[in-house]
Protein backbone atom coordinates (compact mmCIF):
# COMPACT_ATOMS: atom_id res chain seq x y z
CA UNK A 1 0.00 0.00 0.00
CA UNK A 2 2.86 2.43 0.85
CA UNK A 3 4.35 1.79 -2.60
CA UNK A 4 1.09 2.71 -4.32
CA UNK A 5 0.77 5.93 -2.27
CA UNK A 6 4.37 6.89 -3.09
CA UNK A 7 3.73 6.15 -6.78
CA UNK A 8 0.59 8.34 -6.87
CA UNK A 9 2.37 11.06 -4.90
CA UNK A 10 5.20 10.98 -7.44
CA UNK A 11 2.71 11.23 -10.33
CA UNK A 12 1.00 14.23 -8.74
CA UNK A 13 4.32 16.04 -8.22
CA UNK A 14 5.45 15.19 -11.76
CA UNK A 15 2.19 16.32 -13.39
CA UNK A 16 2.23 19.57 -11.35
CA UNK A 17 5.81 20.29 -12.42
CA UNK A 18 5.00 19.65 -16.08
CA UNK A 19 1.93 21.88 -15.83
CA UNK A 20 3.96 24.73 -14.29
CA UNK A 21 6.68 24.43 -16.93
CA UNK A 22 4.03 24.66 -19.65
CA UNK A 23 2.49 27.75 -18.01
CA UNK A 24 5.83 29.52 -17.76
CA UNK A 25 6.07 30.28 -21.47
CA UNK A 26 8.20 33.45 -21.63
CA UNK A 27 8.79 33.49 -25.37
CA UNK A 28 7.24 36.28 -27.39
CA UNK A 29 4.21 35.14 -29.32
CA UNK A 30 4.71 34.78 -33.04
CA UNK A 31 2.86 37.59 -34.80
CA UNK A 32 0.04 36.56 -37.06
CA UNK A 33 0.83 36.92 -40.74
CA UNK A 34 -0.37 40.33 -42.04
CA UNK A 35 -1.52 41.32 -38.53
CA UNK A 36 -1.57 45.07 -37.87
CA UNK A 37 -1.00 46.79 -34.58
CA UNK A 38 -1.04 50.26 -33.02
CA UNK A 39 2.14 51.81 -31.65
CA UNK A 40 1.69 54.76 -29.29
CA UNK A 41 4.51 57.14 -28.36
CA UNK A 42 3.95 59.10 -25.13
CA UNK A 43 5.83 61.80 -23.27
CA UNK A 44 6.74 61.35 -19.58
CA UNK A 45 3.47 63.01 -18.50
CA UNK A 46 1.25 60.70 -20.57
CA UNK A 47 0.73 63.15 -23.44
CA UNK A 48 0.42 61.23 -26.72
CA UNK A 49 3.17 62.41 -29.06
CA UNK A 50 2.39 60.13 -31.99
CA UNK A 51 0.16 57.18 -32.83
CA UNK A 52 1.13 54.79 -35.61
CA UNK A 53 -1.84 52.70 -36.70
CA UNK A 54 -1.87 49.62 -38.91
CA UNK A 55 1.81 48.83 -38.33
CA UNK A 56 2.46 45.44 -39.89
CA UNK A 57 3.72 42.71 -37.58
CA UNK A 58 7.49 42.19 -37.72
CA UNK A 59 8.30 45.81 -38.61
CA UNK A 60 10.50 47.89 -36.29
CA UNK A 61 8.48 51.07 -35.60
CA UNK A 62 10.01 54.54 -35.80
CA UNK A 63 9.09 57.73 -33.99
CA UNK A 64 8.82 60.58 -36.51
CA UNK A 65 7.96 63.49 -34.24
CA UNK A 66 9.99 66.20 -32.55
CA UNK A 67 12.37 65.10 -29.82
CA UNK A 68 10.36 64.78 -26.58
CA UNK A 69 11.02 67.43 -23.94
CA UNK A 70 10.52 67.83 -20.22
CA UNK A 71 10.41 71.30 -18.70
CA UNK A 72 13.11 72.12 -16.17
CA UNK A 73 12.21 72.67 -12.54
CA UNK A 74 14.11 74.72 -9.96
CA UNK A 75 16.44 71.80 -9.21
CA UNK A 76 17.01 70.01 -12.58
CA UNK A 77 17.10 70.34 -16.33
CA UNK A 78 16.17 67.29 -18.39
CA UNK A 79 17.48 65.67 -21.57
CA UNK A 80 15.67 63.00 -23.60
CA UNK A 81 17.53 59.69 -23.28
CA UNK A 82 15.26 57.19 -25.04
CA UNK A 83 12.14 55.10 -24.58
CA UNK A 84 10.98 52.96 -21.63
CA UNK A 85 11.84 49.76 -23.44
CA UNK A 86 14.01 48.89 -26.40
CA UNK A 87 12.24 49.43 -29.68
CA UNK A 88 11.72 46.03 -31.25
CA UNK A 89 9.77 44.27 -33.98
CA UNK A 90 6.03 44.70 -33.61
CA UNK A 91 4.19 41.66 -32.19
CA UNK A 92 1.36 43.45 -30.36
CA UNK A 93 -0.09 46.90 -29.61
CA UNK A 94 2.71 48.73 -27.80
CA UNK A 95 3.18 51.96 -25.85
CA UNK A 96 6.61 53.59 -25.65
CA UNK A 97 7.14 56.30 -23.02
CA UNK A 98 9.89 58.93 -23.22
CA UNK A 99 12.58 58.79 -20.55
CA UNK A 100 14.80 61.65 -19.45
CA UNK A 101 18.09 62.06 -17.65
CA UNK A 102 18.36 64.88 -15.14
CA UNK A 103 21.17 67.35 -14.57
CA UNK A 104 21.44 69.48 -11.44
CA UNK A 105 20.82 73.11 -12.39
CA UNK A 106 23.44 75.78 -11.90
CA UNK A 107 22.61 79.38 -11.17
CA UNK A 108 24.68 82.50 -11.80
CA UNK A 109 25.32 84.46 -8.62
CA UNK A 110 26.39 88.05 -9.23
CA UNK A 111 28.30 89.85 -6.50
CA UNK A 112 27.90 93.63 -6.60
CA UNK A 113 29.47 96.58 -4.87
CA UNK A 114 27.39 99.02 -2.91
CA UNK A 115 27.20 101.26 -5.99
CA UNK A 116 25.76 98.40 -8.06
CA UNK A 117 28.92 97.66 -10.04
CA UNK A 118 29.66 93.96 -10.53
CA UNK A 119 32.68 92.63 -8.68
CA UNK A 120 32.34 88.89 -9.42
CA UNK A 121 30.13 86.15 -10.82
CA UNK A 122 29.99 82.48 -9.84
CA UNK A 123 28.11 79.43 -11.07
CA UNK A 124 26.53 77.66 -8.12
CA UNK A 125 24.72 74.31 -8.21
CA UNK A 126 21.18 74.21 -6.89
CA UNK A 127 21.15 73.79 -3.11
CA UNK A 128 24.77 74.91 -2.63
CA UNK A 129 25.53 77.98 -0.55
CA UNK A 130 27.22 80.69 -2.64
CA UNK A 131 30.44 82.02 -1.17
CA UNK A 132 32.23 85.19 -2.17
CA UNK A 133 35.96 84.45 -2.57
CA UNK A 134 37.20 87.79 -3.84
CA UNK A 135 38.90 90.60 -1.99
CA UNK A 136 36.86 92.64 0.45
CA UNK A 137 35.11 95.45 -1.46
CA UNK A 138 36.09 99.00 -0.52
Amino acid sequence: MKTIIKYFGFLIVLSTALFLVGCNDTEKPEPQENAKYTITWKNHDGTVLETDRDVVAGVIPTYDGKTPTKNPDVKHTYAFKGWTSAISKVTKDTIYIAEFSSVMREYTVTWKNEDGSMIAQDLVKYGAMPEYKGSVPI
